[in-house]
Formats: structure tokens, sequence, C-alpha cells
């Protein structure tokens, strides 16, 4: 996405995106965010504003908490879709996107607070279930993830940390939903298969789950296999162990427009002594200009407002 001159254009580009293509006036063309920017809209064109921070005096008291949080998001927008890594994440105090709990967070923490993100898991009445399983994933991700695999349409989905099996399950269903040819691959410690037994689950053949350490990656994905595997891929690192060493491992494997996601990059990768957050960091140190962060996904419903903050990448490599 190209980037503007002024507010008034990116509130133009936030409101046009977000309008449906339809001429029926019974469906709703636009979504709650884009109704609220088209009211501050209104307020730049009636005072012949084109930045939002001339508008301030024209905006009441009991407005002004939206009117920061508009202003915050058109910023990020701005800025386009795809980024370098190190443009939304801060060097300076060597903390991860993911540690929105410390109190000298800066801009590029998450939009909400801890507790509420941690809330979308679920909060008082346990974790979102799907065939009868914790899927351990956040509101945020349940709807994220159907967006990336519809517009990806990855060939093969790699996944380390398959939990209870649940989000495998969960992402194939959604890949026959839309009739893609995908398989995937998913790599836990423990054998999930008797477990899946016991409660009557059956999965597709397209599922394989592997028993395996992540720490011995190369001995379940090796180069024969990784090579055999169809590509677009979407690689997605949950087992919160070894981080720096498995990326750096699939990194020799990527083809142009694959991703690599990241979900909670706070994990403490006791194999090479890398402090909580910061595998991620020392790997783009060394391999930021292959990748860019698609801010599509992590801010599709606020600034890193997922389980992936900073951490979708495209690959962009050769």
């Amino acid at each position: 996405m190209d980037e503007f001159k002024t507010d008034k254009d990116i509130l133009l580009e936030i409101i046009n995106t977000s309008t449906e293509a339809t001429q029926d006036k019974y469906v709703p063309s636009s979504s709650f965010f884009s109704s609220i920017c088209n009211f501050f809209l209104q307020i730049m064109n009636q005072n012949n504003c084109k930045y939002m921070s001339d508008i301030t005096t024209f905006v009441s008291k009991e407005h002004m908490e939206i009117y920061n949080n508009v202003y915050e998001s058109i910023q990020i927008y701005s800025k386009g879709r795809y980024v370098d890594y190190f443009k939304r994440v801060s060097l300076m105090d060597g903390k991860c996107s993911y540690n929105a709990y410390y109190s000298n967070k800066n801009t590029y923490l998450r939009e909400a607070s801890f507790v509420d993100w941690c809330a979308t898991q679920g909060k008082c009445h346990g974790s979102i279930m799907y065939k009868t399983l914790e899927l351990y994933k956040t509101a945020y991700d349940f709807s994220i993830y159907p967006i990336i695999l519809q517009e990806i349409k990855p060939k093969t989905i790699i996944e380390l940390g398959s939990g209870n099996g649940a989000s495998a399950i969960w992402m194939n269903d959604i890949c026959k939903i839309h009739n893609l040819e995908t398989h995937i691959l998913s790599l836990e410690i423990h054998d999930i298969k008797p477990r899946l037994k016991n409660k009557n689950i059956i999965y597709d053949d397209k599922i394989n789950f592997i028993k395996g350490d992540a720490y011995k990656i190369e001995e379940y994905f090796t180069p024969s296999l990784l090579q055999s595997l169809p590509h677009p891929w979407i690689i997605i690192e949950d087992c919160h162990h070894n981080t720096y060493n498995i990326i750096k491992y699939f990194d020799k494997f990527l083809e142009k427009s694959d991703y690599l996601i990241i979900e909670d990059p706070d994990e403490v990768d006791t194999s090479n002594k890398i402090k909580e957050g910061l595998s991620i960091m020392l790997f783009m140190k060394e391999h930021h200009n292959d990748y860019v962060v698609d801010t599509r996904y992590c801010d599709y419903f606020g600034k890193n407002n997922c389980s992936f903050p900073d951490s979708i990448f495209k690959y962009i490599g050769s």
C-alpha cells in the first residue's frame, strides 16, 4: 500500500477499503470503524483541514478518546502494509512487542491492554473450543487465520506445537471449505493421536501429526522432505522453544511469498541462552532484508491485537 500525504487521504483510504462492492442499500456498506473515520473526515471537511491535529479544538471532550485512537491508527496505516521489522520493533529496550505488560512500554506494543488481550482467549467461561478440543486461539486469531488462509492459499502448512491437535484440524477444515489443496504437518513432543482417538475425533488424512522434539527440528523436517513440499508455505512456530534455531533452519528452504508466523514471541530459548522475546530480534538483525512484517494481519483489529505481534512475516528474499 502506498504512503499518503495527509491524514485526510488516509481516512479516505480506510473508508474506501472497508466499503463493500454492493448496490444493495439494505446491506451495510462499511465497518463501524470506517464510520468513525467518516465522522472525523466530515469535521475536517467542514473546517477545511487536511490533518487531524488541526481539528482538536472542534472535537468535544467526549470524543477525544475516540479521536486519539483514530489518530494513532492512521499513523500506523500511513506506513503501508509491508514494513521492515525494525520499523515496528525498538532495539532500545530489548523487548519484543509481546511484552505489553511492561510499564515502560513504547508505541510499538499492543493497542489492547494486557488483561483485555488475555481475555480474548476466554475469560470467565474457559477457552474457545473446536470439536470438543481447546483451540488456544484468541478471538482475534480466530478471525484472522481464516483471512490469512483464504488470501495466501498455502499448499503446505508446517505447524510447530500441535498442542492437542485442535488448531491443525481447524485450519484443515477452513482450507477444505475454500477448496484449497493444503497439507498440514504438525509437530508436538507428545503423541497426540491416542487422545484424539479416545475422543472419537476423526481428522483428514491431509494432516500429518508428528511426535518429535523441536530441538531436533532437522530430524523431522529433513532437507529432502522440505524440498518435496509444494509452495506457498505457511510456517507457524507455536512451540515456544528453540525459536532462533527453528527459523534459521527453515530460512534456507523458503521461497518468495512464503509466510512465517511466530505466535507468542516471548519464549525463552534455553539452548542458545537467549532472553525472552529476543530470538526473533536476533534472527532479524541478520536477515531482516529478506522479510517484511505483514501489518494487514498484525493490525487487523488494531495494532498487534493478536497472538503474533510484529511476527507475521512475508519472505521477500531470493
